[in-house]
């Protein structure tokens, strides 16, 4: 039995990654156990939406149904800080952010 997993640091194209929205999924689905993940690009919620809409796309396409329907994705951002005292960088993960422009 494979025990489940979750990964919620994962990038893409849109930012420093090196796979598509589309081929993670493709990886996503092929990693056995790995049940929750985070799209979590660097300072950008762009790759958020294509990836909703590809997971969505293949559930109502029935492609890898069964595997499809133990997959949880949670939106994300991998926000980079500046501390200002030590100049360090800091890269600051925030999960579920607001999708919606108009709520400021």
């Amino acid at each position: 039995m494979i025990m489940p997993f979750a990964n919620f640091h994962i990038h893409t194209s849109f930012s420093d990654g090196a796979v598509s929205p589309d081929d993670l999924v493709d990886k996503i689905i092929q990693k056995q156990g790995l049940n929750y993940f985070a799209l979590t690009d660097h300072d950008t919620l762009s790759g958020i939406e294509p990836l909703f809409r590809l997971l969505e796309k293949r559930k109502s396409k029935r492609e890898s149904l069964a595997r499809l329907q133990e997959i949880r994705f949670v939106p994300g951002i991998e926000i980079s800080l500046r501390e200002e005292k030590t100049k360090t960088t800091v890269h600051l993960i925030g999960l579920f952010p607001d999708m919606n422009p108009g709520n400021y």
